[in-house]
């Protein structure tokens, strides 16, 4: 069965005369969801705290090459604000915000998954208590 003809059978019983105990696209739906049950996203989640202890290793941030503190800043910025991997895309260095203790990042482009119209959002990153782990710092 494909799918324009399940779209056609449950249009065709949607505007025709049928009564209330006629359960075809009760039983149809069922009968989807049976033969292909809903599996969660991630069957397994890595624990971080191994990139967080290499982490810790990359400090002073002084005495460490551009690229290792480029890459510390990477993989910082993606456990802290970064829910896709998109979102690292669109950041640069001209929607920086400064303040006392915090940067924010504003996000002027459009990613995949905003709304239409949507304006861009701003993520805050705050100063970490353990200055080898923070954004702040790096």
């Amino acid at each position: 069965m494909t799918l324009v003809t399940v779209v056609l059978t449950l249009l065709a019983w949607h505007f025709c005369e049928h009564s209330p105990q006629d359960r075809v696209p009760v039983r149809f739906l069922k009968g989807v969801f049976e033969f292909r049950p809903a599996m969660p996203r991630y069957t397994a989640v890595w624990g971080f705290n191994q990139v967080l202890y290499y982490l810790k290793t990359l400090s002073p941030v002084v005495e460490i090459s551009l690229k290792s503190l480029t890459l510390k800043l990477t993989v910082l910025l993606a456990l802290v604000i970064a829910q896709r991997g998109q979102m690292l895309l669109v950041l640069n260095d001209h929607t920086v915000i400064e303040s006392g203790s915090s940067v924010a990042f504003r996000q002027l482009e459009q990613v995949k998954q905003s709304k239409p119209g949507s304006k861009g959002t701003v993520f805050e990153v705050r100063s970490f208590t353990d200055p080898r782990l923070c954004c702040f710092h790096s």
